[in-house]
Parts: C-alpha cells; structure tokens; sequence
C-alpha cells in the first residue's frame, strides 16, 4: 500500500485502520503505522493489510472496506471503498473455449433468453489470422462454455466473457471492449473484452487469465418482468493459455 501525504505540513505518527461490516472478511492484520510521513512524500508501506473471504454468499457478493486515517491519535480522514467476491474459479479446458480472432464459427450452442432456451448461432469478431489461437499483436474474442447456465435451460451453451485480471500480466492487453444492447430486455448492456497479446511476450510465458462469463435467463417470478427482461449473474472461470508465437 502506498500512503500519499497531499498536504504541506509533515504528518506525526499515521495510523491507518481497516474494517469491515461483511460477516465472512476476517483480517489477521488490518493496520499499517508510519511515524512520520513529510508534505508532498508517498510511503511504500511493508506492512499489509491481510484478509480472507471465510465463506462465500451470493448475496453479499458487494462488499465495504472503511479506512479510518488518524495522525497523531486524532482521526484525520475516513475513506470507503467496494469490492467484489467471487467464488473459486476453476480452470477450463480447450474444448471449451472459443478464440474469435479474426474468423466465424457456425453452429455454436448459445443460450437466447427471450426464447429461453438454446440455439445454434455463428459468431464472429476479433483481428487476427483466424485460426483460432490467441497470439502476439491480434484482438481476439473468447468464449467459454458452462455446462449449465443460471437458466435451467441453459446447459452446454458458450457464453460471452471479460477479462477481470489484465493487471497482473503486463502482456496482455485490454484497450477495446465490444458492447452489445440488449434493447428489448430493459435496455441492459452486455460486455465483453477485446485481448491482446503484446508484441514482446516470452516465448515460456503462459497467460493466466481470468474470466468473468455472463450468464442470463428469464426471471419468470417477478411479478414485473416481460419474457424478454432477464436477470443477469456471473461464472468464473480460468485459462491457462499455451503461447503460439509466430
């Protein structure tokens, strides 16, 4: 954690304190102490704040962090911010990933909740070569099949992904995303990522990745909803991708 001192007058003895009010976020060390912190200065602090999701609710998938800032014993700042928890996120095999780089697939099972249940569809997107292997320097599409889908009639279908930890591989790219609206369904927006490989990847790097994949059905027990409008949750899932380098 870095601590920035904005101000123009040093600070004495920082204490900086996170809690939460979520039931299964446990800390085994919430506090991060510096004793002097000069006007204008960022402190790299090797202290850090250790936590650990005990259990895992789809309902408390929103989360808050308060940070309560003192110095010299008196509370200075307080500050919140939100995170997002998800389940464990097994990885997936070849055969079910889809990689639109540059070509058209027929014939693909993908779940139409308006129909509510599912068709064959061709999808395309993506620059590349089109032979279906994300490499260097092409914008590639991926598709991921769950085996069963939040709909009781989504089984084996493919489903639209974005990417949620481009952060942590400094080759791999996300400049575009692709959205798609959903107009007849209450104006929702359906978001996928546009993954790129940079030019100077290893040859040995194998990018990890991890995917949010969107999942939809016909929420038929609310009372206000039409055939068309959906609920929409997420799987998680993971790829450990082998590298094609050209």
């Amino acid at each position: 954690m870095n601590i920035i001192n904005v101000g123009n007058i040093d600070a004495k003895k920082v204490e900086i304190t996170v809690s939460t009010l979520h039931p299964y976020l446990t800390f085994s060390q919430n506090k991060i102490i510096a004793k002097n912190l000069e006007a204008g200065t960022v402190l790299e602090s090797k202290t850090k704040v250790k936590m650990k999701l005990t259990k895992y609710v789809e309902e408390l998938i929103n989360g808050t962090l308060f940070f309560e800032i003192k110095i010299d014993g008196v509370v200075a700042d307080t500050q919140k911010i939100i995170f997002f928890e998800t389940p464990n996120s097994p990885y997936v095999s070849g055969e079910d990933v889809i990689v639109l780089d540059g070509r058209t697939v027929k014939n693909v099972p993908v779940f139409h909740q308006g129909k509510n249940k599912v068709l064959n569809d061709s999808l395309s997107g993506g620059i590349g070569n089109g032979n279906g292997i994300l490499e260097k320097g092409e914008e590639a599409l991926v598709f991921i099949r769950l085996p069963k889908g939040i709909s009781s009639a989504d089984t084996n279908s493919f489903h639209k992904t974005y990417l949620i930890n481009q952060s942590e591989d400094k080759y791999v790219k996300v400049n575009k995303l692709k959205y798609d609206e959903k107009i007849s369904q209450a104006g929702a927006t359906s978001v996928s990522s546009i993954i790129t490989f940079s030019e100077d990847i290893p040859k040995s790097h194998q990018p990890n990745l991890w995917f949010r994949v969107e999942s939809l059905y016909n929420d038929k027990e609310d009372p206000t909803a039409k055939n068309t409008v959906y609920a929409n949750k997420y799987d998680y899932k993971k790829i450990l991708f082998k590298m094609r380098l050209l």
